[in-house]
């Protein structure tokens, strides 16, 4: 299990200076003792970042999980690629990821593998089916990929079956 920085400070942990102020308000007016109110604040302080920093840690843990596994697949396709077009600093990865319903969530990453020269212009990307059927053709405009960037150009949730196979197109 690997841990990121932000599983234990995001600006979702906002909410706990939030609580942890109405738990001190509360203490104060109530008219406890200040010991009280400093232990008291201080338990429900611990109490509340372990409760929200739980299911922050999760969400982060899958989407940075998903993040890796789809550089992964940017940098595979590169190394493929690699000597053999034109432009092979230029490299799409479509990955899709199951969820316990069955469903699945396609994400679409570009990437710049270039050390000097900047993309501007537009990336074409057709999604193909186990049988072969074009499942979503997407032109994406306007895209911009700084030397070494690798980002998410779109993601997008389906029921019906998972890509297999994908071809893209960089043209500026």
């Amino acid at each position: 299990m690997a841990l990121y920085p932000e599983m234990f400070l995001s600006k979702w942990h906002l909410i706990i200076v939030f609580l942890t102020g109405i738990v001190l308000f509360g203490l104060i007016i109530g008219g406890y003792s200040k010991k009280t109110i400093i232990s008291s604040t201080i338990k429900w302080l611990v109490a509340i970042y372990i409760i929200v920093t739980v299911p922050i840690a999760l969400f982060t843990m899958d989407a940075k999980h998903m993040e890796e596994e789809m550089v992964a697949g940017l940098d595979e396709v590169y190394q493929t690629n690699k000597g053999k077009v034109e432009n092979d600093h230029l490299v799409a990865y479509v990955g899709s990821f199951e969820d316990e319903d069955g469903d699945f969530e396609v994400k679409i990453y570009g990437g710049n593998y270039d050390n000097s020269e900047k993309f501007s212009g537009n990336v074409t990307i057709l999604i193909y089916g186990e049988d072969g059927s074009l499942l979503k053709e997407e032109t994406y405009e306007g895209i911009s990929l700084e030397p070494g960037d690798r980002i998410e150009l779109d993601n997008y949730f389906t029921t019906n079956e998972a890509p297999v196979r994908f071809q893209y197109a960089f043209e500026g």
